[in-house]
């Protein structure tokens, strides 16, 4: 559909209250909108197509200050990329943590394992100044 035919299309609209309200009634009726309003342009001699639809509510949505499914998906991807974020911060974060709690008990074993040894040195020490 070229602008002007949907200038006219939503001019009739406007214009003519039984066929407004003959329009409203059938969009309330139906959940397939685009279908619908295809159908209804087409009865009153106007050619509309699936895209000219989205363009439509598209634009109506932008008049009403609303987001189209295309801004709803990158503001839903942004979010999911945020999350998919903070995910693998918590498991960098976990890893990190048990990298340190491991290297915490080697460090415990060795110096376990020096003051035994220095406790056998001395014990020997003892022994051999006696």
């Amino acid at each position: 559909m070229s602008a002007e035919t949907m200038i006219g299309f939503v001019e009739k609209l406007e214009s003519d209250a039984g066929i407004r309200e003959e329009f409203e009634t059938a969009l309330g009726s139906t959940e397939d909108t685009d279908a619908t309003v295809i159908e209804f342009a087409s009865q009153h001699g106007f050619e509309v197509t699936e895209e000219d639809c989205r363009a439509l509510a598209a634009a109506a949505a932008a008049a009403e200050g609303e987001l189209d499914d295309d801004a709803l998906e990158g503001v839903a991807g942004g979010v999911n990329s945020d999350q998919e974020t903070v995910r693998n911060r918590r498991q960098m974060n976990a890893t990190s943590f048990e990298n340190a709690d491991q290297k915490s008990t080697q460090l415990f074993n060795m110096l376990n394992s020096v003051m035994k040894s220095q406790n056998s040195m001395m014990t020997g020490i003892v022994r051999k100044l006696r």
